[in-house]
């Protein structure tokens, strides 16, 4: 024999509509951009000059354009001769003289610095 409390509960159940989850639409999810790698082992030659020199960076994965990639000489922005993947040809800047950082920014992601010495 069914006690009153189990006859309630059953009849809660059997009188409760059946829920389906809802699922949401396929929505397909991007994936993420892999990490830009930053471009490697640049060497500049010169290595000294006065500003004005022209000077040229090699290394590696500096992209083949320039594009909104930048080279900054002492912090300044250098004006680009010529721009590849292994070679970028600048103009030093006005800079402080004696030893400055020469470093490659490749779709945000700087290279290791370059020395160079900016002479009188």
């Amino acid at each position: 024999m069914q006690n009153s409390a189990s006859a309630s509960a059953a009849a809660v159940i059997a009188n409760t509509p059946a829920v389906t989850p809802a699922i949401p639409s396929a929505t397909p999810v991007p994936l993420a951009a892999s990490p830009a790698t930053p471009p490697i082992n640049p060497l500049v030659t010169p290595a000294l000059g006065p500003h004005g020199t022209t000077a040229t960076i090699n290394g590696a994965g500096f992209g083949t354009t320039q594009g909104s990639n930048t080279i900054t000489v002492g912090g300044a922005s250098a004006e680009v001769v010529t721009w590849s993947d292994t070679s970028i040809t600048f103009t030093v800047p006005s800079v402080p003289v004696g030893p400055v950082s020469v470093v490659v920014n490749v779709n945000g992601v700087a290279s290791n610095a370059a020395p160079f010495n900016v002479t009188a």
